[in-house]
């Protein structure tokens, strides 16, 4: 098989474009045959401010976990005086609220994320409820969360308030950041990259470089051990460029045909790696196995003709 034709079964869904628009919607194309991730964890969080919230969208997106926001069926006040108010009284009267929440097949997921805050120096809540009646037994909990104080003895404080609610769990190391700042990309990456979640990469195409990430699974795994990579680009699709191994990765346990923008997927029966670059499409024809994603704008791909050089980045 030619270098340039390994992916050559996602050039049927450019071929596709053309004629099988759907009418006043966009395209879809094959069937998706799973999750974007299909060893992706679940990223579960409770904001009221929104920066938790912000946090968990970018651990889903670094980690390819699935989101799931924690809603309690009575609704707090809005009035923070008011709401403050009654959450201490929850919290001296050891009250667990009622939760709104819906995920299928929780027993498949081995590592859970939790967001949360720290209200009065106690877990708010509606994370304790999730905490103490979800079967988390033999899961790696992961939290995270923001907080005035966004120091180490503040984030064990957090980590062992966790321990307590979900005792028969293995809690991992936690991640805080400053409650009012910015989001801390970099701090976010080093952490995953530290507990063993990712694998920072950097990829340079020419003069440009991006940062992005490998999931935590075998085969991306194994990518990484073969780094670093210089290789040439071929573009099987007007939405992908791709790159050929000399050798297969392993084979994985399932595939799906979810398209992600920046996502990082293998086609193991052609032994290639592709990136997309554009989302004008939602599936592929082909399976695909997501290793991964590049973090930073892939738009520069749409004119990049080029090689890249991808490494692993060192985290201090």
């Amino acid at each position: 098989m030619k270098p340039g034709n390994r992916f050559l079964p996602l050039l049927l869904v450019a071929s596709l474009l053309s004629g099988c628009a759907a009418e006043g919607g966009s395209l879809t194309v094959g069937e998706d045959s799973g999750t974007m991730v299909p060893d992706a964890p679940l990223v579960v969080y409770y904001s009221f401010s929104g920066e938790v919230e912000q946090m968990a969208r970018e651990i889903s997106d670094m980690t390819g976990g699935q989101g799931v926001r924690l809603d309690t069926v009575t609704v707090y006040p809005e009035d923070d005086r008011v709401r403050t108010e009654r959450i201490r009284q929850e919290q001296d009267q050891g009250v667990l609220p009622e939760l709104e929440w819906n995920i299928e097949d929780l027993e498949r997921y081995d590592t859970v994320y939790i967001g949360t805050c720290l209200w009065n120096g106690e877990l708010p809540p509606a994370v304790k409820a999730f905490l103490t009646k979800t079967e988390l037994e033999g899961k790696t909990v992961i939290p995270f969360g923001a907080a005035g104080a966004a120091d180490r003895k503040e984030t064990e404080k957090m980590e062992n308030l966790v321990k307590e609610a979900a005792p028969e769990s293995d809690v991992a190391k936690g991640f805080l950041q400053k409650s009012g700042e910015p989001a801390d990309r970099a701090g976010t990456i080093s952490w995953l990259a530290q507990i063993g979640q990712v694998i920072p990469i950097r990829i340079e195409a020419g003069e440009t470089e991006l940062t992005g990430v490998l999931f935590h699974n075998k085969i991306s795994e194994e990518l990484a051990e073969r780094l670093p990579l210089e290789v040439s680009l071929y573009e099987p699709a007007d939405f992908a460029k791709a790159f050929n191994l000399e050798k297969a990765l392993a084979e994985p346990d399932s595939r799906t045909r979810m398209l992600e923008l920046g996502g990082l997927v293998c086609w193991p029966e052609g032994a290639a790696v592709a990136l997309f670059f554009r989302d004008n499409v939602e599936r592929t024809v082909v399976p695909v196995y997501t290793l991964g994603k590049v973090l930073d704008d892939v738009r520069i791909f749409e004119e990049y003709e080029g090689g890249i050089k991808i490494t692993r980045l060192s985290i201090n």
